[in-house]
């Protein structure tokens, strides 16, 4: 257990309300920032206690029942006005523009309008004024404008002592003078203590704002520290992807690499096999962002170890499903897949696909080739086997190879794109616009459909044309 804290600490406390705790820096910012809400508000009093002062001394010209009285007011009419006029030179614009004249300004305005306080409660003897209750609003509205326990605890003391002295002038009749020394000096306590209050409640209210700043920097260096990390993510992301393929031994292609954050869940790898023959492979991860960027580098690990050993396609799709299989269960990696080689020397077309159905052969003006599954998705079941399938390829036949997420959108009504849409749209092509086109015609279709609708995943198409 924890020693209690010594009388010493506990008068620290009450009376810094907490304030010993703060660092030089953060004493310094908490004082600027009080100064400056002095400034602001010390300007609109003295524009109000001009305002409602007018009226007083309109009353006593036409109800003169103490020359004093009136003396004091016309004294706090000028005084609120000059001070108010004062507060434009250098007048700051935050709470770091604070300069030495300004607080001269604040803490001169605080004292004279407790000494006014004072003094008029020693005038206002003569006239027989409620001075108890004079006196508490006198005090703790002046209170709410002093915002140091110990010069708040000089200043109204200082009130209190011209007050005492006041009084003992103008009332030389001790009976009548001591009921008012005991009820000035516990207004003045109760003043003062309504002025600690407040000034434990700014105490407090900066301690929160700089827990708050603190929680805020962490989070703020957290979520940069987060973004280098999804930068150099997608760096290393973007490196295994194949770049300016251009043609490859007569066959072009045209990506679009859309991922729907830094951190894509699609990957694909386009690779020459051999003279004549191009390997393509295009897989989508579960999900997307840093979960699914995670397993798209499996996948292409995993990959890379099979692609030049085997040939078939089909038995490329059943090692990758084992691999996964042994390697990742703990994990459960589930994904489709489609492993296609493109032999322009034979014209042929030899594919494995693992739960793919959307793959299409654009073929002649208006025929299109929908290329199935050949076998469920990669990870379900260790004895998953795989067919090859082979098509005839023709020149200016064209392959779009694309991920779920092509089609998979939905507009602000929640209504899906959906696949037979694209079909259609894929078979209203004329065949003799440029596979650029294709491309970029289907996404503007899908993206005309969804709006201003945040798109739902990431969108991947290979586009493969034989010349």
């Amino acid at each position: 257990m924890g020693r209690n804290p010594g009388i010493f600490t506990r008068m620290l406390r009450f009376f810094s309300g907490g304030l010993y705790e703060f660092t030089p820096e953060q004493k310094k910012e908490f004082f600027l920032q009080t100064e400056y809400s002095l400034f602001s508000r010390g300007r609109f009093g003295l524009i109000l206690v001009f305002t409602f002062n007018i009226p007083v001394i309109i009353y006593f010209l036409y109800n003169m029942l103490s020359w004093e009285q009136f003396y004091m007011h016309i004294a706090l009419s000028v005084f609120s006005a000059a001070a108010f006029l004062l507060s434009f030179i250098s007048m700051p614009h935050s709470h770091q523009k604070i300069n030495l004249y300004n607080r001269i300004w604040i803490y001169g305005v605080i004292f004279i309008s407790l000494l006014w306080g004072a003094v008029k409660t020693s005038v206002d003897q003569i006239a027989g004024s409620p001075v108890q209750v004079y006196l508490l609003i006198v005090y703790v509205m002046a209170s709410i404008g002093i915002f140091h326990a110990w010069m708040s605890f000089i200043l109204f003391g200082v009130s209190f002592a011209v007050e005492i002295i006041g009084v003992s002038m103008l009332q030389p009749d001790m009976s009548k003078a001591i009921p008012i020394y005991i009820s000035s000096a516990m207004f003045t306590a109760i003043a003062w203590m309504f002025s600690l209050i407040i000034f434990r409640a700014q105490v407090n209210n900066f301690k929160n704002r700089k827990i708050i700043e603190q929680q805020n920097g962490d989070l703020i260096e957290k979520e940069n520290k987060l973004e280098k990390e999804l930068d150099l993510a997608k760096k290393l992301q973007e490196s295994l992807l194949p770049k300016n393929l251009g043609a490859i031994s007569g066959v072009t292609f045209y990506i679009k690499y859309l991922p729907l954050a830094k951190v894509g869940g699609d990957i694909y790898d386009i690779y020459k096999l051999r003279e004549g023959v191009i390997r393509v492979l295009l897989a989508d991860a579960t999900g997307h962002g840093v979960e699914a960027g995670f397993v798209t580098m499996i996948i292409k690990s995993e990959y890379e170890k099979l692609k030049t050993l085997i040939d078939n396609t089909a038995e490329i799709l059943e090692a990758l499903n084992m691999n996964i299989i042994d390697g990742y269960q703990r994990i459960n990696l589930l994904f489709p897949a489609i492993i296609m080689d493109i032999d322009t020397l034979r014209m042929e077309m030899r594919y494995a696909s693992a739960g793919y159905n959307n793959h299409t052969l654009l073929r002649g003006k208006s025929e299109t080739l929908a290329l199935s599954a050949t076998g469920k998705i990669v990870g379900l079941t260790s004895d998953m086997q795989y067919t090859q399938k082979i098509l005839p390829l023709r020149k200016d036949d064209r392959i779009l190879l694309f991920t779920d997420g092509l089609y998979e959108e939905f507009n602000s009504e929640g209504k899906e794109y959906g696949y037979e849409r694209l079909m259609s749209e894929i078979a209203g092509i004329n065949s003799e616009k440029s596979l650029e086109y294709v491309v970029e015609y289907l996404l503007k279709s899908v993206g005309d459909f969804i709006g201003t609708h945040t798109a739902n995943d990431d969108i991947t198409i290979v586009g493969i044309s034989l010349k």
